[in-house]
């Protein structure tokens, strides 16, 4: 052998040993590695604020949350208007569409009636099924990140970041308001690995900076995160970005998101004082999720975030998600203090043929977003046990159950008592409680399948008019005092 080809063998021998581990390092990154473990070191961030950014919204433009309201209880708009989250769950959408997709997605969304979508900032192969968190173009999140190297976090690609912007002002005039995951479980320390706590700052520092002028943002954390009785490294990083974030002049909205089977954001003592508003998550039927986090104190926005998606569930040994699954998860959380739910469906990560797929549930939660809608839901409340109906069966316990396993009434009312709205999950008959049995009082019972609604004379005790057009039997009572 000459030594010129001993020298190209030995190159050849090199590069495939770089390769295989390479690919080694990307089999444990992203099927062994578990984000638990990951140490990021340093101490608190040293951040100089600057002063608060002042969002200018066109006047003519849809509606977006934009803040949360003086008393905690929901979300409101650039009018300072109490506003309903009615969210979809797009969460790959930016490492899996193109810009002419993505205008498509938001457009049809808004006509049917969304006017919120979660999305990650950074794929990962997990959360969006990118590997390396690029676009469908391959534009990578980072500066410095080739092949199977990530790059340095505090320096955000250029382009990346135009397309994100892109895509969020493309929801922007759809009157889409997103929320945006700046940081997330499924990237961490994968696709997203900061080299200290001083990293996450500045990332979260330069990730709002490069969107200060987009109005319609609403800020998460986390994602199927493990709630911990102290926090830990990964904790750190997350509270440095909303630091950042904050450094940055940035006031939107900002929560986290931790892991089933029922939490929401202020269960941790660490986060509680961090967060504005509750991303509530519940696989479980939610409405003692929901009912809880409403009494956190301060008050913060309760939002279904994510529970059962159409096509699927997550609980072990559990049916598929049904239409009923669906209307009952929106309806529950509603009657018990959520101001807002997000549907989500078996195409979120959109894989192969997703645009030849229809997903009915959609209208059907939209049922019920718009029975909410039409009443003053921003001042209701979670009816106490005796305060609008009586249901004496004590509610169940077992986090495990699947929606379909649980027939509690909920209710919610006003501090007037002057209107009201019972969620029947199924023909129950319970007793009517003053103001709201006596005269003067009417009764319609709305269909939470289509919204078709009938009238029917108010009684003592309510039960369910039959089979709804689905064939099921949930309904709403709406309860209104002239």
């Amino acid at each position: 052998m000459t030594p010129r080809r001993a020298w190209l063998w030995a190159l050849v021998a090199i590069l495939l040993a770089a390769i295989g581990l390479g690919s080694g390092w990307v089999l444990w990154r992203d099927y062994l590695f578990e984000v638990e473990d990951f140490q990021i070191p340093g101490g608190v961030p040293v951040l100089s604020a600057v002063e608060p950014q002042r969002l200018i919204v066109p006047t003519d433009a849809p509606p977006y949350a934009l803040h949360v309201a003086a008393n905690g209880r929901n979300f409101v708009d650039q009018s300072g208007n109490p506003i309903l989250i009615r969210g979809d769950s797009p969460w790959a959408l930016l490492s899996r569409l193109s810009l002419s997709q993505i205008e498509t997605y938001w457009r049809q969304r808004q006509q049917q009636g969304f006017n919120a979508a979660i999305m990650l900032f950074v794929g990962s192969r997990e959360g969006s099924g990118s590997w390396d968190g690029s676009t469908p173009d391959g534009i990578r999140p980072f500066q410095n990140d080739y092949l199977f190297f990530n790059g340095d976090v505090t320096r955000l690609n250029p382009a990346y970041l135009q397309r994100t912007r892109d895509a969020i002002k493309s929801a922007a005039q759809h009157g889409i308001t997103v929320f945006l995951y700046a940081a997330d479980t499924w990237s961490m320390g994968r696709t997203f690995r900061p080299s200290s706590q001083q990293a996450c700052a500045d990332y979260g520092r330069a990730l709002a900076a490069g969107v200060a002028d987009l109005p319609n943002i609403v800020w998460v954390l986390g994602g199927d995160f493990t709630l911990h009785d102290s926090p830990t490294s990964v904790d750190r990083c997350f509270d440095a970005v909303r630091l950042g974030i904050r450094a940055a002049g940035d006031r939107r909205p900002i929560s986290i998101q931790f892991t089933s089977p029922m939490t929401y954001s202020t269960l941790s003592t660490f986060w509680a004082s961090r967060v504005d508003w509750n991303f509530l998550y519940s696989y479980a039927p939610p409405y003692q999720g929901a009912r809880s986090a409403f009494r956190s104190d301060p008050p913060k926005p309760v939002i279904l975030g994510e529970t059962n998606y159409e096509g699927m569930n997550l609980q072990p040994g559990t049916p598929t998600t049904t239409l009923a699954s669906l209307r009952r998860q929106v309806a529950w959380a509603l009657t018990s203090g959520a101001s807002g739910d997000f549907w989500g469906n078996d195409d979120w990560q959109f894989p192969p043929g997703w645009e030849a797929r229809t997903w009915p549930g959609y209208q059907q939660v939209n049922s019920v977003r718009d029975v909410v809608g039409a009443l003053p839901w921003w001042q209701m409340h979670p009816a106490g046990d005796r305060e609008v109906v009586i249901d004496d069966r004590p509610p169940s316990t077992d986090l495990g159950r699947d929606v379909l396993d649980d027939d509690r009434v909920t209710a919610a009312t006003d501090a007037e008592h002057t209107v009201a709205l019972v969620y029947f999950p199924a023909s129950v008959t319970v007793k009517v409680v003053a103001p709201f049995d006596r005269s003067g009082v009417r009764f319609v019972w709305v269909d939470p399948s289509n919204g078709s609604r009938r009238s029917t004379p108010p009684s003592a005790n309510a039960t369910p008019p039959g089979k709804n057009a689905a064939g099921d039997e949930d309904w709403l009572l709406e309860i209104t005092r002239r």
